[in-house]
């Protein structure tokens, strides 16, 4: 007896189609918006606008890139909170030793922010007094000039000077006498404004320069106090080895691209790798036919006798494929 119902499969294998990620579609739409973004900035050709437009827009990305400077840190610092955070190792006196002087910092340049912010005030009061007591000195400088100009264009006789009158001679030289020292005394005073507005503004350039770095600082001892406390949060242990597995991964990529001859090894020895595993894989698929072929190769007539020799058997004696030839034609019925 033998099972007609039995079924011989064989798996073939199938090759799944990966749809493309998020990120993919992510990466594709950013890149859509920014496309979009440059086409609404820019200026439409032959406008009597565009180069304004065009300083505009120059002028916003100058911003942008200052705005985006003050803001992030260099790669160096970021090495040195990991450093300071997987030194740490889970130490919570160190960590709390850490937290306190970070907010000591954090205090001292809050308190030096304050006095510079004081200190430009007062700056720029005394640079808006220096510019009235100059806006007062030009209006008196006007009118004693305007005053000259009109003597200069009808003189009185006290100012005529003539040979032979001594008298009046001797007072046109004390007026002009009294009147030059003057008009010296205000130029030393307006030389002397001028000066004070110059050393001013510098100073008022110097505590703006010194304001921004200290608002620079603040910003990252209030980083490292974030820093500090999440990974209090999340556990030393974790970061730490977080961020090394970053660090790893940075050190290994950057090795990579430094040279297009080690990528182009690497990718080289992955093709490799597919091919030795393709041929693996067709080497397994190939045996496994040639087994199934046995298998499925027709029985000689010595082997059906033997195998039906066996009345006791609970299984089919041999396949119903290898049986082709050697089964009875019923004795009714059609085949």
């Amino acid at each position: 007896m033998f099972d007609s119902k039995k079924k011989i499969t064989r798996i073939f294998p199938i090759t799944s189609f990966n749809p493309p990620s998020a990120a993919h579609f992510t990466k594709i739409a950013l890149w859509a918006i920014v496309a979009c973004v440059f086409l609404l900035l820019s200026p439409a050709p032959g406008t009597a606008a565009q180069t304004n437009a065009e300083q505009a827009q120059l002028d916003a990305n100058r911003q942008l890139l200052e705005i985006q400077a003050a803001i992030t840190l260099s790669e160096q610092h970021r090495q040195e909170l990991r450093q300071e955070v997987e030194a740490m190792d889970g130490d919570r006196t160190r960590q709390n030793a850490a937290l306190i002087a970070a907010a000591q910092r954090v205090k001292l340049t809050e308190i030096e922010v304050a006095d510079i912010e004081q200190r430009l005030s007062q700056l720029l009061i005394e640079e808006d007094q220096i510019r009235a007591r100059l806006d007062s000195a030009d209006i008196n400088v006007s009118n004693l000039l305007a005053a000259i100009q009109t003597i200069g264009k009808n003189p009185p006789p006290a100012l005529i000077i003539d040979p032979s009158d001594a008298i009046n001679s001797a007072r046109a030289a004390s007026l002009l006498s009294s009147i030059l020292p003057q008009l010296r005394q205000k130029a030393d005073l307006i030389i002397a404004d001028l000066t004070q507005l110059s050393a001013v503004k510098q100073s008022v350039i110097d505590e703006q320069t010194q304001l921004s770095s200290r608002f620079t600082t603040l910003f990252e001892e209030q980083l490292r106090i974030a820093t500090l406390i999440e990974a209090r949060k999340r556990g030393v242990v974790r970061l730490g080895q977080n961020i090394a597995a970053e660090e790893l991964e940075a050190e290994a990529l950057a090795k990579e691209a430094t040279s297009l001859q080690e990528l182009i090894a690497s990718l080289q020895e992955r093709i490799a790798a597919v091919a030795k595993a393709g041929e693996a894989a067709d080497a397994a698929s190939l045996a496994q036919d040639q087994q199934q072929g046995r298998e499925l190769s027709p029985l000689t007539d010595e082997e059906v006798a033997v195998a039906l020799a066996d009345t006791l058997r609970t299984q089919p004696a041999f396949p119903f494929t290898s049986a082709i030839g050697h089964l009875q034609i019923p004795a009714t019925g059609v085949i």
